[in-house]
């Protein structure tokens, strides 16, 4: 995988060759801009995109730009490390843990800088030998699979599972690739973790806003004190919202790597929730408890939290009107993360509360939000997720880079859904914590789509080729297919026996293929003890 695989008594030796790799990486990256400096070639490669050179110049800029930002994190990590060694003890380096920059995040970019610095420093390496895709027609149409990739991917679903809180990483991925997006919208927000999470990856950390801070405010105020899951289902309140990008020199933390220097004060988040407790707990959280931001000039005046975040009582759904939702109050299911919407209340029942109901796309119309364009749409409405998606059908093909929503129960997705998407330009995945797997392109077979019987297809993101077109690009690159031929590639070079018992065992993929799961570690993005507060993550 490029990195060294850690394991929980071998800190030392882990530290010292994943230093040995990245400092390796970082230094070729260094060469590549000192060889290419402002100039692209109008020879960057071969492709099929039908992209004229002028085109190609300016893709490979933004492919340049983005090759730096991946190689200014490595690079921070790198000088912070060695602050932590000495010769004779090697000690953890603190901000290596999965609430800050997790192992998973620098295993992405490790991989993800590779691939572009291949395709700089040689472009038929980064051409697929698969397919003979080019990275702007990658880019262009996204990654297209054969049939004996689709059955490798198939074959890796029988060891890896896609994984519902496996999100975090790639959300990170997002604010690197796109570092420019400025609108979200998180529906069915909760606790307000992921609305915080978008405030802080795209916002900076400057606003001192995080999942941690708010889970750590709820814990001083015990709001959340009869809820199984306080930190949220997959704990993500304890995360702290590290940025993978962070404009230099602002990276002042070294002990958390907190981009506490930046702020951006264009970014928006709006969230929504059925629960009228909810709505009132996080807007009182955002108005008067949390940080409040310093100084920031918004149209000649300073901002207040609550400009930049709004959290609002509606249910979402795909038409206006009234239904009802779960009520939850501080001493009766505060917190709780199940409740849908239900058309009728039965005999008056008072555990259900009458709620305003509208769509994203009536929503946006009436708010005057629709100016800017609206870049993120995250929706998790407990198997509600495909009436919210009908609508937000005019937001999803005239405006939204990033679709996200839940691979659970009671949610559909049906070739007809991923041919639609893919002719608006969308390429779809499904998240594991070990590398994403790939809807899209031809790389799954049809026998998945459909209806979703549990929470068994992790989360689904879908990213628009134009709108975040690096975004696209990137998850390509860390989906399964892209790995497995980017593996093998490299397998040709160095022919150790695990190589090529991998290699020989993909080449054989099929409906009754046996494949040695040890194997496959190679290509995990995520590996222990970083998993932890998540035992099956750990136990792989």
């Amino acid at each position: 995988s490029g990195v060294a695989v850690p394991t929980p008594n071998h800190g030392s030796k882990f530290i010292s060759r994943f230093i040995l790799y990245i400092v390796a990486f970082v230094g070729l990256t260094a060469y590549l801009y000192s060889k290419i400096g402002g100039r692209i070639s109008e020879e960057s490669s071969v492709d099929t995109s039908g992209l004229n050179s002028v085109l190609k110049r300016e893709r490979d800029k933004e492919l340049l730009e983005l090759l730096g930002r991946v190689n200014g994190s490595l690079q921070w990590i790198i000088q912070n490390s060695k602050e932590f060694e000495s010769e004779e003890k090697t000690t953890k380096i603190p901000y290596i843990s999965w609430d800050l920059i997790a192992n998973s995040e620098i295993h992405i970019m490790y991989k993800l800088g590779m691939y572009l610095k291949r395709h700089f420093e040689n472009s038929t390496l980064s051409k697929s030998q698969h397919s003979g895709q080019s990275v702007y027609d990658i880019i262009e149409r996204g990654y297209q699979c054969s049939a004996l990739q689709a059955s490798q991917q198939e074959v890796i679903s029988k060891f890896i599972s896609m994984d519902i809180c496996s999100e975090i990483e790639w959300y990170k991925l997002v604010q690197l690739t796109w570092p420019s997006a400025q609108l979200f919208m998180d529906v069915g927000a909760n606790k307000g973790y992921l609305g915080s999470l978008f405030l802080a990856l795209w916002g900076g950390n400057g606003l001192q806003v995080s999942p941690a801070v708010i889970f750590e405010e709820a814990t001083r105020r015990n709001t959340w004190k009869h809820s199984r899951n306080p930190a949220g289902y997959c704990k993500d309140g304890h995360s702290r919202a590290i940025q993978l990008h962070c404009p230099p020199p602002h990276r002042r933390l070294p002990l958390t790597g907190a981009c506490e220097g930046f702020t951006n004060s264009a970014v928006r988040v709006v969230s929504f929730d059925g629960s009228s407790f909810l709505a009132r707990t996080l807007t009182h959280f955002i108005q008067h408890l949390l940080p409040q931001p310093r100084s920031l000039p918004l149209g000649g005046f300073n901002a207040s939290l609550d400009t930049l975040w709004r959290y609002l009582h509606r249910a979402l759904s795909d038409r206006e009107g009234r239904v009802f939702f779960p009520r939850q109050d501080s001493d009766f299911n505060a917190g709780f993360e199940g409740g849908s919407i239900r058309l009728r209340r039965e005999n008056n029942d008072s555990r259900l509360e009458e709620v305003p109901m509208t769509s994203v796309d009536a929503f946006l119309a009436g708010t005057g939000l629709d100016g800017p364009r609206l870049d993120v749409l995250k929706i998790d409405t407990e198997g509600n997720d495909n009436k919210v998606l009908l609508g937000a059908r005019a937001a999803i093909r005239e405006a939204v880079g990033l679709l996200t929503f839940e691979g659970g129960l009671g949610v559909t997705l049906s070739r007809d859904m991923l041919r639609d998407w893919d002719l608006q330009g969308f390429s779809c995945y499904s998240t594991s914590r070990a590398g994403l797997f790939k809807w899209s392109g031809g790389c799954m077979k049809e026998r998945y789509m459909g209806g979703f019987s549990a929470k068994d297809k992790g989360n689904i993101f879908c990213v628009h080729r134009e709108r975040a077109g690096l975004t696209a690009l990137a998850f390509d690159v860390l989906a399964f297919p892209m790995m497995i031929e980017a593996h093998n590639a490299a397998g040709n070079a160095l022919e150790d026996a695990e190589r090529r018992q991998f290699r020989e065992a993909m080449q054989r993929a099929g409906d009754d293929s046996k494949v040695d799961p040890r194997l496959l570690t190679q290509l995990y993005v995520n590996i222990r003890p970083f998993c932890k507060p998540f035992p099956a993550c750990a136990a792989i």
